[in-house]
């Protein structure tokens, strides 16, 4: 009798380990290039890859969809984790401190206009772009993508996928 081997299943991963090092590294470089015009010298005049922000950008959301896949998958294929439970762990991860960020910075912008301080791109804060900022719509087409904290547009994308 042949006896058939289970397939070996990759070792459990633990948060805080190398690929939320690697994220973190990631993260920390997509921020740097999206003030790379405003640096004294402007980054991509140093090395032409500041210019290309979108493959860091690749890179986190392949990594952080690695790290979700092995941290959620084994209890969505034993059906121990619904779609709906998943979902909440998810928003509620996510959302309180990006509306924390979004409110200060609204905040900052507002307290900087009652004193007569104007941003340098009054295009980015246009208020009528906040909403869908805050609720995390503009991975979806909706208007307010382009401005505020630009960035969360992957948080959003993120948590759609």
């Amino acid at each position: 009798m042949v006896e058939v081997a289970e397939p070996r299943r990759p070792a459990r991963i633990a948060r805080g380990g190398w690929l939320d090092v690697l994220r973190f590294v990631a993260g920390a470089l997509i921020i740097l290039y999206h003030f790379r015009e405003a640096a004294p010298t402007p980054l991509g005049e140093l090395h032409p890859v500041f210019d290309r922000g979108f493959l860091l950008t690749n890179f986190f959301i392949i990594d952080s969809g690695y790290i979700l896949a092995r941290i959620y998958g084994d209890g969505f294929a034993a059906r121990s984790l619904n779609i709906p439970d998943y979902i909440r762990q998810r928003v509620l991860r996510v959302v309180p401190s990006h509306l924390v960020v979004i409110g200060v910075l609204a905040a900052m912008v507002a307290v900087a206009a009652a004193v007569g301080i104007r941003p340098s791109n009054p295009q980015w804060f246009d208020w009528a772009q906040l909403p869908a900022q805050a609720a995390l719509l503009q991975a979806y087409g909706v208007p307010g993508g382009q401005g505020w904290n630009a960035p969360t547009w992957t948080l959003s994308a993120l948590l759609g996928c």
